[in-house]
């Protein structure tokens, strides 16, 4: 669950329509984990209470792009129009390192913060993280990763205690399963309300971040 956010700002309106990423080929392979693009216009600093998010995907893995300090583009499936401070970044969704590039000719910790407890604070490490917005109306990307698009489902309340709530836009959209990060299908109840609702009981889980599946598309939650 811990976030990055990177702070850049546009001196006239402009659209972000990528973010780009050197995951740096070392301390193992990560190509395997989880965690979410995040794009804020607002961070509560240090509160980290009343941050807005402006765009946000899941479900996104750590790509090796075979070149020198090469970056994996991810492109986002709605561009966002951004004007003076901005923030790019992530959620983690598994624990471990996310080995990221790192430029220490250029100074940008100031720019550079991280919350892993409910509050953000500022890095310790002088220098610039090798992650880059991209904006502009017309771009030709480099080699990326398009963010695939994916129906609207909602689940909430989120942070959840004992009963999770799903809507989707999909008819008769099939329930695939709740998932742990390590992948393992758990037994959660499961309540059909309507066609498009449907309630979880899930008291039982351990608190923690878990995956809820649709044929349509997938959600993270948390249990607290």
């Amino acid at each position: 669950g811990a976030y990055l956010a990177y702070e850049f700002e546009s001196n006239v309106a402009d659209t972000l329509q990528a973010v780009s990423i050197h995951f740096a080929h070392i301390n193992g392979d990560i190509s395997n984990y989880l965690f979410s693009i995040v794009v804020w216009d607002q961070l509560d600093i240090p509160g980290g209470i009343n941050d807005h998010i402006l765009y946000r995907q899941d479900f996104m893995t750590p790509a090796y792009i075979d070149s020198l300090n090469g970056f994996a583009t991810y492109v986002l499936d709605t561009p966002q129009i951004v004007n003076g401070k901005f923030f790019i970044g992530w959620q983690q969704s598994q624990s471990g390192n996310m080995s990221v590039g790192f430029d220490k000719n250029h100074d940008a910790g100031t720019h550079l913060y991280y919350n892993v407890t409910g509050t953000w604070l500022s890095t310790a490490f002088h220098g610039a993280l090798l992650m880059r917005p991209l904006l502009g109306k017309k771009i030709q990307f480099p080699a990326g990763i398009s963010i695939p698009k994916s129906y609207e489902i909602s689940l909430w309340p989120n942070p959840a205690k004992e009963l999770l709530y799903l809507s989707s836009q999909v008819s008769n959209d099939r329930f695939l399963g709740i998932y742990d990060l390590s992948g393992k299908l758990l037994p959660v109840p499961e309540k059909f309300i309507s066609q498009s609702k449907r309630q979880f009981d899930i008291s039982n889980l351990p608190d923690g971040i878990y995956l809820l599946r649709m044929q349509s598309a997938g959600r993270l939650f948390i249990k607290q």
